[in-house]
């Protein structure tokens, strides 16, 4: 007689380039039904040809699996496995492959399979056609010790002995550890920790420093020129780090050619003319080395860009290529928002000098007179709708002038997708669809809340000494701080680890993995306090018929419970027995736990 086994992996890839934090960047295979995905199947290890997406079911639950019967090629996961009782061998490997010839593969994990390695029954978690199916559940953490590109591949072979053998795969993540910014390699997190450069780079004490014409930088590309326009700013050390309030708004004379159409071709600028110097002109410069800008100005002309913004705009971000021909010292560039002086740039005996603004990059040129070519960012706050921009030249002789174009304007607001602003940084009422938690806009109330106000606010100058297990995004090291000690009764963690996946998120213990057990947590409090409150989410998976107790502090007498299980809630996982989820709240007064 031929009957099925089944085996489940969850396999937890920490691709590793640096001792920092670790960064998720894929979870997938995560959703009750899950769908295809970046991640491809292939006829076999070897192969380069795609195959179709492969889904199946469990009989149990709701759950679907990517199903696979050789290899697949992915970024980080969690399986199942299908085979025979004959005796004879499968394999599964996982494979990290960089995509550098002089480099090979590395084996992440690899295990053999035969009948008797299998003692779960898949009746008990999945599938339910045969009660003498076998499976295992096993949760897998691998940590590659080095990556030294941005393309790379995980590959998940499989060689079974028959072909209604299968692989499930659920629950894949990819964590990476980033180096510093400008490093391409490194061997940690710091500045100086850099091994090797991205290309227009030079290392020097551990250090890349970039070339002044790209000065800025940003983790997994190195140097760059400027950052993104959307949702990205510069920080105090020229590195670019997400800004989920800033966005791409206008687009000035980005074109090399100025059109023709227009009577004015600098609209919507409006010229503002030195009434000492009147001059007759169209002031557009054309074709310097291919390129025509707005130009050229001399004396105390400028440029008036009249604005027209949302009311909830509190700040703007501004870049502008200048063309500056031959200014003497102390000639000056000024920039007004609604005719107050903003920033300016001074021109001193041997360079340039900026105030209240940055530099993004500068070069010199020549089309018919040599001229320095400069572009400048500065990001100044607004406090109405219709902000005015004023670009104007103090200069002192006939034979200096000025351009400019590439203009472009980002606003900024005070959170992402608010509709009412209390001040710069903070939100008082959101759009449709978004709920307000801690002055910022979300789509959703963490768990960590209550109608999204967050545990830590319900008593005044509390603070979070521990929080977690409210999604995917927690390391190994994230997951084993939060307990010091557990007990390893007989028939725990199945899995192989002391966690589990449940409704999208990580959780402590959970299926086949605690049943009869303790964790045990000591936290040490250094700043004054008075009182500790915890919150946590117990779920009863599959009707459980045991008891849950738990106590804060050291005294035996001070077990909360025993609770039992409250009833049938839905079912997501296991059996077909329903699991139940409620929160528990304990405070403790005076206490060190």
């Amino acid at each position: 007689m031929i009957f099925q086994f089944k085996s489940c992996i969850l396999l937890a890839i920490l691709v590793r380039q640096v001792v920092s934090n670790w960064r998720l960047v894929d979870s997938s295979f995560t959703e009750v039904d899950i769908t295809e995905n970046n991640w491809k199947m292939r006829n076999d290890c070897g192969s380069s040809s795609d195959s179709s997406f492969e889904k199946e079911k469990c009989g149990q639950n709701q759950l679907t699996y990517a199903s696979l019967s050789k290899t697949f090629k992915f970024k980080l996961f969690l399986m199942f496995f299908f085979g025979d009782s004959d005796g004879h061998n499968s394999w599964i490997k996982v494979m990290y492959d960089t995509n550098i010839a002089s480099e090979v593969e590395q084996q992440l994990y690899k295990r053999d399979y035969k009948d008797n390695d299998l003692i779960q029954y898949s009746i008990r978690i999945c599938n339910d056609s045969s009660s003498l199916s076998k499976f295992e559940l096993k949760t897998i953490v691998s940590t590659i010790g080095n990556s030294n590109t941005n393309n790379s591949t995980i590959k998940i072979c499989v060689d079974p002995e028959k072909d209604y053998m299968r692989l499930g795969i659920r629950n894949l993540l990819v964590f990476v550890n980033t180096c510093y910014p400008t490093c391409l390699t490194c061997n940690g997190p710091l500045e100086n920790n850099c091994l090797t450069c991205f290309n227009a780079q030079s290392l020097s004490g551990g250090k890349c420093k970039c070339i002044s014409n790209q000065q800025f930088s940003e983790t997994y590309i190195g140097c760059r020129q400027e950052c993104d326009r959307d949702y990205s700013i510069a920080r105090y050390d020229n590195i670019c780090v997400e800004d989920r309030r800033i966005k791409s708004k206008f687009t000035l004379f980005e074109n090399n050619i100025i059109p023709q159409s227009n009577y004015y071709r600098y609209s919507p600028l409006e010229f503002q003319e030195d009434k000492f110097h009147q001059k007759n002109t169209d002031l557009i410069y054309e074709n310097c080395n291919g390129i025509s800008f707005i130009g050229t100005l001399q004396f105390s002309e400028g440029m008036i860009y009249q604005m027209s913004l949302q009311n909830i705009v509190k700040f703007i971000r501004v870049r502008i290529t200048f063309y500056l021909f031959n200014l003497q010292e102390q000639s000056k560039i000024e920039i007004l928002h609604n005719n107050q002086l903003q920033s300016r740039i001074i021109k001193d005996s041997t360079d340039f000098q900026f105030e209240n603004l940055i530099s993004i990059f500068q070069e010199t040129g020549n089309c018919l007179n040599s001229y320095t070519l400069l572009r400048v960012e500065m990001i100044f706050q607004t406090y109405d709708s219709k902000p005015k921009l004023t670009i104007q030249g103090q200069l002192q002789d006939d034979n200096e002038f000025w351009g400019l174009r590439n203009i472009t304007v980002d606003t900024g607001f005070c959170q992402e997708n608010c509709l009412i602003c209390s001040d710069f940084s903070n939100c008082q009422q959101c759009n449709a669809g978004f709920k307000l938690h801690k002055n910022m806009c979300i789509q959703s109330c963490p768990i960590h809340s209550s109608n999204c106000v967050g545990y830590e606010e319900f008593i005044p100058y509390s603070r979070y000494l521990a929080t977690g297990f409210y999604d995917l995004n927690m390391t190994k090291d994230d997951i084993d701080s939060f307990y010091d000690d557990a007990t390893d009764a007989p028939k725990n963690y199945a899995t192989g680890q002391k966690f589990s996946f449940f409704n999208n998120k990580i959780v402590l213990g959970g299926i086949l993995v605690w049943n009869d057990g303790s964790y045990k947590k000591t936290w040490a409090i250094q700043d004054p306090h008075y009182a500790v409150t915890v919150y946590f989410n117990i779920t009863y998976g599959d009707a459980y018929s045991g008891q849950f107790k738990y106590k804060m502090g050291s005294s035996s007498n001070l077990y909360q419970g025993p609770y039992t299980y409250p009833g049938g809630e839905s079912n997501l996982i296991g059996r077909t027995f329903s699991e139940k989820t409620y929160t528990q709240q304990n405070k403790r007064v005076l206490c060190n736990i």
